[in-house]
């Protein structure tokens, strides 16, 4: 009977956990005042922090209604419940719960399952391990979490609440690391959904742990890439970049670049490769790097190449072939030097296929590898050749 928005009425279901309680609540404070706006009750109870409170009408109150089956178990069960908010997802195993409090699986798996007679908490099987065990995965209800999360806050200090994260993000680092590596016995159910890993990462950058930070991003955007999710590979990139650049790195900050247009580069993605090269020669130039942007443009070209912009990878050839020279770098220059006079050929560019190709073939002459030589002095005789010097083409 309500005239607002009826669409409404499944957020607030949604923000209730479609408790009954909390949905009569909500029904009786409608009734209370019928022309309350249903957006806005969504946005009220959008505020974690008060949305129990909110979720009060008289005497009755979803608060006191979740403390009674709190204290209705012991002391171990109500620290395991408080805690499994403390790790990231807000979900856990008894083995991961045993890893982090230092204590046994088995009896983590106990409390947990005590709570869940309790109605606090409630599970799914995810896979098996060990010797056929099947691991289950325990959750407290969103409205319990957010009791949870207010008594852990207040009956337990910081310093332990860091501690304890520290474990469970190392826990989940080492899973991720061993869903990379194709370990036995890990749970690779969160190799299609990463939720926990993202969880654990935004915990480590709040609480400033860089090492678990970069462990972290890195291992996830090994695994996006190899699952070609190119969007949440960018993101972690930029995340793993703006890690090295806060603390300084900028070497490493444009070798992150580099290393993920190399991979997109050979998943034939090479647009989006292209935009991390990019990324990498800015860097590069913005903090003196000079040998790095070469190799940035370097791999600009050859991505540019593939995407038939010839113009393009020209221009960029040219830059690391010219930078390398300058730099002195005469070997790690007659790759770019010798692909420079290739482009300029399928261009017809007369003029600089020969400039390129007779330093290629100066070069390769003198600190080249014979297959380097050779094919310097084959390109610089078409070269040669397009600009009529036919004996000199002949010649070599």
């Amino acid at each position: 009977q309500h005239p607002g928005d009826l669409t409404q009425f499944d957020a607030l279901a949604g923000l209730c956990d479609h408790v009954p309680l909390a949905l009569r609540l909500i029904g009786a404070r409608i009734a209370i005042r019928p022309q309350i706006e249903l957006d806005y009750l969504v946005y009220l109870l959008s505020e974690e922090r008060n949305r129990l409170e909110y979720l009060k009408v008289g005497e009755r109150a979803v608060r006191a209604a979740i403390q009674l089956s709190y204290d209705s178990v012991d002391a171990d069960a109500q620290r395991a419940l408080c805690f499994i908010t403390a790790v990231p997802g807000s979900t856990a195993s008894g083995k991961e719960l045993g890893n982090n409090f230092g204590e046994t699986d088995f009896h983590q798996e106990m409390l947990l399952n005590r709570l869940e007679d309790h109605n606090l908490v409630y599970h799914k099987i995810v896979k098996a391990y060990g010797a056929g065990s099947p691991l289950a995965m325990f959750s407290p209800f969103e409205l319990v979490r957010l009791f949870a999360r207010e008594r852990l806050i207040a009956d337990v200090s910081d310093e332990l609440i860091s501690n304890f994260e520290k474990k469970s993000v190392g826990y989940l680092s080492n899973s991720l690391s061993q869903i990379i590596a194709h370990a036995d016995d890990v749970e690779l159910s969160w190799e299609l959904d990463p939720t926990r890993f993202h969880a654990a990462l935004r915990i480590a950058e709040k609480r400033g742990w860089l090492e678990l930070v970069r462990d972290l991003a890195l291992n996830l955007h090994v695994l996006y890439l190899s699952t070609r999710e190119l969007d949440s590979a960018r993101e972690i990139n930029d995340t793993l970049v703006d890690l090295h650049l806060q603390s300084g790195d900028y070497k490493e900050a444009a070798r992150a670049c580099l290393r993920t247009a190399e991979s997109l580069g050979g998943r034939d993605a090479s647009e989006h490769a292209v935009t991390f090269a990019r990324r990498a020669r800015e860097i590069a130039l913005a903090h003196n790097l000079p040998l790095i942007a070469a190799e940035a443009d370097f791999a600009t070209s050859i991505l540019l190449h593939k995407l038939q912009d010839l113009p393009g990878a020209l221009d960029a050839s040219e830059r690391a072939a010219q930078a390398l020279i300058d730099l002195g770098h005469h070997v790690t220059a007659i790759s770019p030097v010798l692909n420079s006079c290739k482009l300029a050929l399928e261009q017809d560019r007369g003029e600089r296929a020969v400039s390129w190709g007779r330093s290629a073939t100066e070069l390769a002459d003198r600190v080249g590898s014979i297959d380097q030589r050779a094919d310097a002095a084959f390109n610089c005789g078409r070269a040669e050749g397009l600009v009529s010097n036919f004996l000199r083409a002949v010649e070599l």
